[in-house]
């Protein structure tokens, strides 16, 4: 499965599952797909904490603050904007560790510019363009692709402990993008059948990251 699909797919989930009533289907698999996203992202929180020097003695303050920007990004996130999920997570984090950094305790982080945005001098390109600036270091670099590597090693081995009807929905929803609507007429089910399904091997795989 390819991992920015993957996190397009699980960023795709929560934003629609805002759309129902507590206690719905959708709204609990948006509630399991932000929980996945946030134990995705918790080496990017880190590495951002690292390279703006949060001190030790205020790490466990600054990593939970960041995981609360990290929800607010989350929500505020625009996929019909264009921008990647990935690129746009790590510009507003760097942004709210910035003010973080200099006291302003605000977890509310607005951005001053749209990443679509164009950048003055750099002849035509966008604020998303130019992103390489952002980015950790070597070391941090180094760190988040082992991360990475971790969390692909634990995300196959969490698909091999998933039923043959939990597979099907897995593959269906991530790999080939169908709604879950359209997988319960592929498989001709009730939709809650689906989401059941769907939420059940999101909470099975989610065990495997913890």
């Amino acid at each position: 499965m390819n991992q920015y699909k993957e996190i397009d797919a699980l960023v795709g989930t929560y934003k629609n599952g805002q759309k129902y009533p507590p206690n719905s289907p959708e709204r609990e698999n948006a509630k399991v797909a932000g929980e996945m996203l946030i134990i995705t992202f918790k080496p990017l929180v880190l590495s951002v904490m690292s390279r703006f020097q949060v001190p030790d003695e205020q790490f466990e303050d600054g990593f939970q603050d960041g995981l609360l920007a990290f929800m607010k990004g989350l929500e505020r996130f625009d996929p019909e904007r264009g921008t990647a999920f990935n690129a746009f997570i790590r510009t507003h984090l760097c942004q709210y560790y910035r003010k973080w950094k200099s006291g302003r305790f605000n977890q509310s982080v607005t951005a001053k510019k749209r990443l679509d945005d164009k950048a003055p001098g750099t002849q035509g390109l966008t604020f998303a363009d130019t992103l390489a600036d952002e980015a950790p270091g070597p070391e941090n670099g180094f760190i988040w692709k082992k991360e990475n590597e971790r969390h692909q090693r634990k995300l196959a081995e969490g698909l091999s402990r998933l039923t043959t009807k939990q597979k099907e929905v897995i593959n269906d929803h991530y790999t080939l993008g169908l709604s879950l609507r359209e997988i319960a007429d592929k498989q001709g089910k009730a939709h809650q059948s689906v989401c059941e399904t769907h939420a059940a091997a999101l909470k099975k795989l989610k065990k495997f990251f913890e």
